[in-house]
């Protein structure tokens, strides 16, 4: 009996550090899911300044800032990929209301003045739910743990 208790004494005591899987409550996730989708509408379809040339909709190096916006539209719809995966989501489930919703949008722009609708955009916009998507599956429902400290 004793030496089990010296073993245990010589070990330090798990309560110091232990580890505690991320979890995230669902309404959290559907919250971030509207938020995200508002954000998008916001930030996407409402008017810009007139420009008078719109470059074809199949162009996927045409405009000025080609690089900026690619970097953009796939930030803009992370938040959205992250909601879906929170919501486990497939990711070929995640890819296609990201496309669905970049395509709606893409369309819609074709009627607001500034807006140049792009298939370059329905591509970032969906690597960017993809991507969302992979993070939050990666961090909250792969069994990893993250270290607690009390």
């Amino acid at each position: 009996m004793t030496r089990r208790l010296e073993r245990s004494v010589d070990r330090p005591a798990a309560s110091a550090h232990h580890y505690l899987p991320l979890r995230i409550h669902s309404s959290s996730a559907r919250l971030l899911l509207v938020f995200s989708v508002v954000a998008i509408a916001v930030l996407t379809l409402t008017p810009a300044a007139d420009e008078r040339h719109r470059p074809p909709f199949w162009c996927f190096s045409c405009g000025d800032r080609v690089a900026n916006d690619m970097f953009l539209n796939v930030l803009l719809f992370i938040p959205l990929g992250a909601a879906l995966g929170l919501l486990r989501v497939r990711a070929l489930g995640a890819a296609a209301m990201g496309f669905f919703l970049s395509t709606a949008v893409e369309l819609l722009q074709y009627g607001i003045p500034g807006r140049e609708p792009s298939a370059r955009d329905v591509l970032t916009n969906t690597i960017g739910t993809i991507l969302g998507a992979w993070i939050a599956s990666a961090f909250f429902h792969s069994g990893r743990a993250v270290r607690a400290v009390r």
